[in-house]
């Protein structure tokens, strides 16, 4: 159960980190099907589509990546955010995210952004969102800094809500596109971004809202998570009010 403290926090920051929120048995299963499938793929030149959408589509769906969610108290935690019980509705597939060393001698990250909008190879229609209320990450491995971590920028929901209402988000996506309306938001003051450290079991929950890219991995080793996309019932993938207003769906962190 999420307390009071916990749940300002995701209203002030737009995002939560829960430290070991997923038991080492769900956690070395999930990473072991990982490994075979991994171990199994012959594919060649497809490393952008799988960052884009998703390592290992044969596990999208299966249930041993569910149970990282499913089987803990995740899905209870997001609908203690969204303020009521049975809100959440989990897409079907998972996305297995995982991060190779980088052939970089300097740390970095990738620019920000926010999910839901056309970008690379991610299969969102060019000019239109399809987004999710909030975002659920499970690590798999550890992740110090320049590990290939998730970047966030604290606050970033309430910045970029501000800046939505002010253009008119839905008159702004109808005359310009998702692609314009995505690079104009992501040029205003995103405040400081801030890597997250984990470990294996620790998971995120983030607003829809929340900025976030992934930093280069410098190290030797693997990063491995499983991030899930949770819309609440009464949310709709391709209306753009909710960029509008980070209090939406949202009654159990703001009240």
């Amino acid at each position: 159960m999420l307390s009071a403290a916990r749940k300002a926090e995701f209203a002030e920051r737009g995002f939560i980190v829960l430290r070991d929120a997923v038991p080492a048995a769900l956690v070395a299963a999930a990473r072991d099907k990982i490994d075979r499938s991994i171990a199994d793929d012959t594919s060649i030149g497809r490393n952008r589509w799988f960052a884009d959408n998703s390592f290992c589509p044969d596990l999208v769906r299966d249930p041993t990546m569910f149970a990282l969610l499913r089987g803990t108290g995740l899905l209870g935690a997001v609908e203690e955010l969204f303020g009521a019980p049975d809100t959440a509705r989990v897409n079907d597939s998972a996305q297995i995210a995982l991060r190779y060393p980088d052939m970089r001698a300097e740390p970095g990250h990738w620019g920000p952004h926010i999910d839901g909008f056309p970008a690379g190879t991610n299969q969102v229609a060019l000019g239109e969102v399809w987004r999710q209320t909030a975002l659920v990450g499970v690590y798999l491995s550890a992740a110090a800094a320049d590990m290939g971590n998730l970047i966030v920028w604290p606050g970033s929901p309430r910045r970029i809500a501000a800046f939505m209402r002010d253009r008119d988000a839905p008159a702004f996506l109808c005359a310009q596109g998702a692609e314009a309306l995505l690079a104009a938001a992501m040029g205003i003051d995103l405040g400081a971004p801030e890597p997250l450290i984990v470990a294996p079991g620790d998971a995120v929950i983030a607003h829809h809202l929340l900025a976030h890219s992934v930093a280069w991995n410098l190290s030797l080793r693997l990063r491995y998570a499983v991030y899930f996309r949770v819309l609440h019932r009464d949310d709709q993938p391709r209306d753009p009010a909710p960029l509008m207003d980070e209090r939406r769906f949202f009654a159990g962190a703001f009240g």
